[in-house]
């Protein structure tokens, strides 16, 4: 018996199809994926601005590169 003979799918699109069609989905949801993106951001940014007083400062810094290397011997003192 034989087998029947597959044909390929005719409906081939160009990039300028597929472009357009992505835009037209993002135009019908941009009041929804702008306000996703709206909250992200809001609460990134209040995370980061309760979280900045705790982060390390130039002073930290340079505190940590004067402290006691691990091998016994102090690089220099702070200046004051």
């Amino acid at each position: 018996m034989e087998q029947p003979i597959q044909q390929e799918p005719s409906f081939r699109r160009g990039p300028f199809e597929i472009i357009g069609e992505c835009f037209s989905i993002y135009g019908r949801h941009f009041r929804k994926l702008f306000l996703i993106a709206l909250i992200i951001n809001i609460v990134i940014g209040a995370v980061g601005f309760a979280v900045s007083d705790s982060l390390p400062t130039d002073e930290d810094f340079l505190e940590f590169m004067l402290v006691d290397d691990g091998i016994g011997e102090q690089d220099a003192e702070a200046p004051q």
